[in-house]
């Protein structure tokens, strides 16, 4: 994942602007984890957020990618934010364990 993403998207869950819901990438202005990567890197026009989680790779193979995170990384944030994990422990998750572009 590119360092500036990143940022943006740790700044963003940590806010408190998004407000959290699960099960979709967005549903009333409520959302996942992942549907606020798409927000603030403006995937969200070209991708329908009422999908259901795992919909961020065409194929779903695990050696793909969306915005630098694997299949096994979004599945693992998916979890986290659909059994209860905060917003703010889910960015403590993202500057842990998502690794930056060289």
């Amino acid at each position: 994942m590119k360092k500036v993403t990143k940022e943006k998207w740790v700044a963003a869950l940590e806010s408190g602007t998004f407000k959290q819901g699960n099960g979709q990438l967005r549903h009333r202005n409520k959302y996942c984890c992942l549907g606020v990567l798409c927000e603030i890197t403006g995937n969200s026009k070209n991708r329908n957020m009422s999908d259901t989680f795992p919909k961020m790779n065409d194929s779903g193979t695990d050696n793909e990618s969306f915005m630098g995170l694997s299949t096994r990384q979004q599945d693992k944030l998916a979890i986290l934010n659909d059994t209860g994990t905060s917003f703010k422990d889910i960015a403590k998750h993202v500057k842990q364990y998502v690794r930056v572009d060289d």
